[in-house]
């Protein structure tokens, strides 16, 4: 259980210690122990758990917690795909231990049927089961639930990286 929470917390801190995040992600305590990310992760914790006060019971409510994590993990494969085609043209002379093959050709055949596969799988994970599989109870209020959560995540997740102190990426603290 120690190892799920400060696991994050600790890449968190250690991203900010080498100028990535924002340096109110790298303080420690006198105990080396990064007291404002644990106070940040309890705040967030908190907040994924609204879906249990609003929701009809927990059964709905973890199924919104689940669909949140799987959409949030399809944004990182749409970013994925992105970037594969941006690097093809970026750097195209990098060597890599892996290369779709086919060329240009190729990596925009691949890279597009992955974020087009997964557009329509984010799309699809918004509409709530049918109410003889799972009784959402109200419908908006479980989209609503998952769209916001879903948006301040990834808005989060966009923001943080552009702070004024961050290294260009071919430094290193």
């Amino acid at each position: 259980m120690s190892t799920w929470v400060i696991g994050p917390t600790e890449a968190i801190r250690r991203a900010a210690q080498r100028r990535d995040l924002p340096a109110i992600f790298g303080k420690t305590n006198r105990h080396d122990v990064p007291t404002p990310l644990l106070i940040i992760q309890a705040l967030i914790v908190t907040v994924m758990t609204l879906p249990f006060l609003f929701l009809k019971d927990v059964s709905t409510a973890f199924l919104v917690l689940t669909a949140l994590s799987g959409t949030v993990y399809l944004v990182m494969y749409i970013m994925m795909f992105a970037a594969a085609i941006r690097l093809r043209y970026s750097k195209p002379l990098i060597e890599r231990h892996f290369e779709v093959p086919g060329g240009m050709l190729g990596i925009w055949l691949v890279s597009g049927i992955g974020i087009l596969i997964s557009i329509v799988a984010l799309i699809l994970s918004f509409i709530p089961p049918a109410a003889d599989q799972v009784d959402v109870g109200n419908p908006y209020l479980y989209v609503g639930l998952e769209v916001g959560i879903f948006c301040i995540v990834v808005l989060i997740g966009l923001f943080i990286p552009m702070h004024p102190e961050r290294l260009p990426d071919n430094e290193q603290a």
